[in-house]
């Protein structure tokens, strides 16, 4: 017998992207700090680690195109935009490369 999957819709990554994101870009000055000090393999997770946080921040932004963010994350939404400003040289520092 076949069996429905279910896709899940892109409103119910949205909140905890929104978090997942706002929780790593208010850190990025504490981990530049640390930068100098982590090992290859540590930075290696983190370069893997971001390969995640661009697809939600592409499903978040995505989201917010579409006009489906609530004011709640409206708000979150643009406190994201602003530290993504402020903070994009330095991540692309750690990177090695454009975001």
């Amino acid at each position: 017998m076949a069996q429905v999957v279910r896709v899940p819709k892109l409103e119910q990554f949205v909140k905890k992207d929104l978090e997942d994101l706002l929780a790593f870009w208010r850190t990025v000055p504490e981990l530049a700090d640390e930068w100098p000090e982590w090992d290859d393999y540590s930075r290696e997770d983190f370069r893997i680690e971001w390969t995640i946080d661009r697809e939600r921040l592409h499903r978040v932004r995505t989201a917010a195109k579409a006009g489906m963010l609530n004011e709640r994350q409206q708000r979150d939404w643009q406190e994201l935009q602003q530290l993504i400003e402020t903070h994009r040289a330095t991540v692309e520092w750690m990177l090695e490369g454009p975001i």
